[in-house]
């Protein structure tokens, strides 16, 4: 038996490098951890390396903290670069392959769950003069440059994992990176966390929130508002007959003060009920009727995922990477793009009517259930096994 194979019929020694291991975070963290249990419990040994850790140390996990400044965010980045590479390096001999799930390099795969910088910075700066006063006044924005780059260097990656066909796309648009060494490893989702069952909390939630229980409720999840198009979603409420206007709870990390003055000057105030970041994302889900992210941009939102094992219609646009796990006019509706104003307005009055919106809520449950965190894990297995049998893995 060879060394390669003899690898993988073994316990694989895996790194995970990645600046936050919290499940309440968001869902990019959330997925974090669900890989490094999945993996885990398929008996390999898992080392996460990151600097923030909640959740107790688990059997099969080991902890390395990296060390990282808290502020300025430029220095926040650069720090975690820069000795969490330090710390790999200095474990390799001790590990069979590095993956990495944030601007870290070198590794063995770089998993692309965030956004490629080149394109959201033209759709976040459409006009050329604006991208170059970022350029300029902007280090986060030139290091993040600087380091996607180098990712992109089959001398610093041997294979890329996408969380979308669309982030495939883009990626091949701006790099000139192998494509058969990209593999498109959809988001799994804990079924056991989220699932039609929720519906348990929306009485005594709404009744928290003071929702009556025939409101029509829509649910906007994010921890970056503008990329997902709260602006958009304000927008489209004056479109909507009074009487059949979705109350919208905005749930995640953000700066609400601008959408509360679009909101109020608009004459939608009483619409919008700002939560903030949530431990139990569950619960909202099963207070709302419907989840709507209108983005401009996302690789993949776990939050589709989630919404529709929820049993939630999903309404997206075509630049989500979650639009492909939505069927059009079955279990939600996907817009052209952020800017469809009207078409957002007429798909929340579509949702109104019960008996389409309990259609949906029946058929989005069953097209998700093959997405599975255990399934996503063995996919980037596969990939990571791959790396293996095809050379030695990078120093």
């Amino acid at each position: 038996m060879s060394l390669n194979e003899d690898k993988r019929s073994q316990r694989l020694r895996i790194a995970l490098v990645m600046r936050d291991y919290s499940q309440g975070r968001g869902g990019a963290e959330r997925y974090f951890v669900n890989l490094s249990r999945a993996l885990a419990a398929m008996g390999h040994e898992v080392h996460i390396f990151a600097a923030v850790f909640t959740g107790p140390q688990e059997h099969g996990i080991h902890f390395h903290r990296v060390p990282m400044m808290a502020k300025p965010a430029f220095l926040r980045l650069l720090s975690f670069f820069l000795n969490a590479r330090r710390m790999v390096r200095e474990y390799r001999d001790r590990l069979d392959v590095v993956q990495s799930l944030t601007m870290v390099y070198p590794s063995d795969i770089f998993r692309l769950g965030g956004e490629v910088q080149k394109e959201w910075m033209k759709i976040r700066c459409p006009s050329l003069i604006l991208r170059v006063l970022k350029f300029i006044f902007s280090p986060v924005y030139i290091l993040n440059l600087y380091l996607e780059r180098n990712i992109m260097d089959l001398n610093n990656t041997r294979e890329i994992i996408t969380i979308s066909a669309l982030e495939k796309k883009i990626l091949l648009q701006y790099y000139d990176y192998p494509e058969d060494r990209i593999t498109v490893v959809y988001n799994g989702v804990d079924h056991r966390q989220f699932h039609p069952g929720v519906k348990q909390y929306r009485d005594l939630l709404r009744k928290e929130l003071c929702i009556m229980d025939s409101e029509l409720v829509g649910l906007f999840s994010a921890n970056n508002f503008h990329r997902k198009g709260l602006d958009a979603v304000i927008a489209a409420l004056p479109l909507i007959p009074k009487e059949k206007r979705s109350r919208i709870l905005v749930i995640g990390r953000g700066k609400a003060f601008s959408y509360q003055r679009q909101a109020r000057r608009l004459k939608v105030s009483d619409s919008i009920l700002f939560i903030g970041p949530v431990d139990d994302p569950e619960r909202f889900y099963g207070a709302s009727d419907f989840l709507v992210l209108p983005s401009r941009y996302d690789s993949f939102g776990n939050v589709h995922l989630e919404a529709l094992a929820c049993g939630l219609p999903v309404i997206t646009t075509k630049m989500a990477g979650g639009s492909e796990v939505v069927r059009p006019g079955e279990t939600g509706f996907v817009l052209d793009g952020t800017d469809r104003i009207e078409a957002l307005a007429d798909a929340m009055i579509r949702l109104g009517d019960p008996g389409l919106r309990e259609q949906m809520a029946r058929l989005a449950p069953v097209t998700v259930q093959d997405f599975t965190s255990e399934k996503n894990a063995k996919e980037t297995l596969n990939v990571l096994q791959r790396v293996l049998r095809g050379k030695s893995p990078l120093s």
